[in-house]
């Protein structure tokens, strides 16, 4: 049998890094036949290291760590990624956030991958990402999926390396996100899925 192993050393935040922002994180994550084994997400300016490995669980430090048991997005923070969405794909996240943003807890637009991928295990948060997201990301949703969440991209299918979008939560705030969301033009994939 032949497996394909893959691994990943990657810095984000190089931009946030370079413009003296604080804002960064290093990830490491070690994949077999294009799933996820194990991700290590560490942001040096705040000492917190997420790390999950697949069937082990996921955690803060040394802490386990859960996505929430809250309710309904009405107590709940939607954080968006609008960073690199080019063409309709701001306007179409902008839509989703007008639509939300009197019915929900909060909303957020984190502009920092540190802080979107953890933040559904740490509290109530729904995560939304307009962009082409990188085989990084992959590593730190294994996260998000090891603290008991679910991570799909727009039609709701599990989340591949090359989802076009992607949603993130526990599972009844996602089935809410995933109703609430039904028929408007971000949930239209911009490129091929895999």
């Amino acid at each position: 049998m032949n497996a394909t192993y893959g691994s990943l050393i990657q810095m984000y935040g190089a931009r946030n890094y370079a413009w003296g922002i604080p804002f960064v994180s290093l990830v490491v994550g070690l994949a077999l036949d294009g799933e996820a084994l194990v991700g290590v997400n560490y942001d040096p300016m705040c000492n917190e290291m997420f790390h999950a490995e697949r069937g082990k669980g996921a955690f803060l430090n040394d802490d386990p760590i859960h996505v929430s048991d809250r309710p309904n997005l009405s107590k709940s923070v939607v954080g968006f990624d609008l960073s690199y969405a080019g063409g309709d794909g701001a306007s179409n996240g902008l839509q989703v956030i007008q639509a939300m943003l009197n019915d929900v807890g909060s909303t957020r637009t984190w502009g920092r991958r540190r802080w979107e991928y953890p933040t559904p295990p740490l509290g109530g948060t729904t995560y939304t990402s307009t962009t082409d997201w990188n085989p990084g990301t992959r590593w730190r949703l294994l996260l998000i999926e090891e603290a008991g969440g679910v991570v799909t991209d727009r039609a709701g299918n599990r989340a591949g390396l090359f989802s076009d979008g992607i949603i993130a939560s526990s599972a009844g705030l996602h089935a809410e996100f995933m109703r609430r969301t039904e028929g408007m033009a971000w949930r239209n994939p911009t490129h091929r899925t895999v």
